[in-house]
């Protein structure tokens, strides 16, 4: 699957081509974008060298030729391609990571490949995307066991991340040979895999077809006795720590989603919790009945969102929808990732909401101590809301994360100009 990339990236994208109307190569681009939208990724890979080497300082620009060099299966070059665009990357970003982690896995470098993804978690965290690309360098050497540990873990963290889902059907249908469990994994995929993603969509529509006369099992029998034992003991804790085990061990499983909510209900020890399992419920699981039965003081409107819908927008530059939308995904999913709190953070400062931008911002450091990205936004607004002397703190720590070169001298020059 094709790395997804991050708001920050897009935004730097419809920069960057902006700026080239006005440039010589502006011809050059325009050839580029007309080459990946016919999916002619030789003559874009061409046009991405020739702008490359007038952009040496462009991360995004080796970035693109990485992805245009991958989809022609020239992976040494893609590789170098990759390698340049992490080595420029100065806004947190793991992408240029990612891609070249997977790059190693496809050449069979797979030492390479997981230092890639331990550079990437180093700089984000243990998403679930980046978790999940660890997991396929797992399955490509045939360890099925070290993949599904860390698959169950990026599904705990996001059970809606697309290469997750897909990477869990993988496993499922192959080593593990569950073929309902596999078909259940494909198809909530294509629910959340976007449309872009064309090749991991015709490989996951394919099995479903494949799999289409296998009966769907929408819970696996692991999770399946965890509810059992949970029915079976009068103990309220052991109720939910039961539950709580068999959502790890089957998220998609609606019947271990609900059971979890109605034990933490009877349990009565946390409301804030209850609720957001409860919405996580009727989020991920809208058609089905027990949705209607829903205690009224758990309900909570307008959370039916799904992260990668929120994302489209924000990508699309529908600023308004995107800040509405990641306030409604963070009420419902409070431990989120650190960066989809800088996701809220940015689309906030887009619509001008900057108090709640710095408390997304912070609220990121929180779950993330000195996540680059966080910082940088966060400096960033409070310099704009006048708190200059915190500002210039809360950004020398980010300027502290940046290699030496020029992107780091230009940032220094600018901070000393807006202070």
């Amino acid at each position: 699957m094709k790395t997804r990339q991050s708001v920050v990236t897009m935004t730097a994208v419809a920069a960057l081509l902006a700026g080239c109307s006005r440039e010589p190569e502006a011809v050059t681009f325009a050839r580029y974008n007309e080459a990946v939208a016919k999916q002619d990724f030789a003559t874009a890979a061409r046009c991405m060298r020739k702008i490359s080497a007038t952009r040496p300082d462009s991360a995004l620009t080796f970035y693109n030729l990485g992805i245009a060099e991958l989809e022609t299966e020239a992976y040494k070059r893609a590789a170098a391609a990759f390698e340049e665009a992490a080595r420029l990357t100065t806004d947190g970003s793991t992408d240029a990571l990612e891609a070249l982690a997977r790059v190693r896995m496809l050449q069979g470098r797979y030492d390479e490949a997981n230092r890639a993804y331990e550079e990437a978690m180093a700089l984000a965290g243990r998403t679930a995307r980046i978790l999940a690309g660890s997991a396929a360098v797992e399955l490509r050497q045939d360890q099925a066991a070290l993949a599904l540990v860390l698959l169950k873990e990026a599904l705990a963290v996001n059970v809606d991340e697309p290469v997750a889902l897909f990477n869990m059907g993988i496993l499922l249908k192959g080593a593990l040979q569950d073929k309902s469990g596999a078909r259940k994994y494909f198809e909530q995929f294509l629910k959340r895999a976007p449309e872009s993603d064309v090749t991991a969509r015709k490989k996951a529509e394919a099995i479903v077809k494949e799999l289409a006369s296998e009966p769907l099992e929408w819970t696996s029998a692991r999770a399946g006795v965890l509810l059992l034992e949970a029915g079976q003991t009068q103990d309220k804790a052991a109720k939910v720590r039961k539950a709580e085990e068999a959502v790890q061990e089957d998220p998609l499983s609606a019947e271990a989603w609900w059971a979890l909510a109605g034990y933490l209900a009877a349990e009565g020890r946390d409301t804030a919790r209850t609720m957001q399992v409860y919405t996580r419920f009727a989020t991920r699981f809208a058609n089905n009945p027990n949705v209607a039965k829903i205690p009224p003081e758990y309900r909570a409107t307008g959370t039916s969102v799904t992260l990668n819908a929120v994302r489209a927008a924000a990508q699309s530059k529908k600023w308004k929808e995107a800040y509405e939308g990641f306030g409604r995904y963070l009420t419902a999913n409070p431990h989120a990732p650190a960066e989809v709190w800088v996701e809220y953070c940015i689309a906030a400062q887009e619509t001008k909401n900057l108090d709640i931008a710095q408390k997304a911002a912070e609220r990121a450091l929180a779950v993330q101590k000195d996540y680059p990205l966080a910082l940088y936004h966060l400096g960033y607004v409070q310099i704009q809301r006048g708190n200059k002397a915190e500002g210039e703190k809360t950004f020398r720590r980010y300027l502290d994360t940046l290699p030496d070169g020029s992107t780091k001298r230009d940032l220094e020059t600018w901070l000393k100009q807006v202070l």
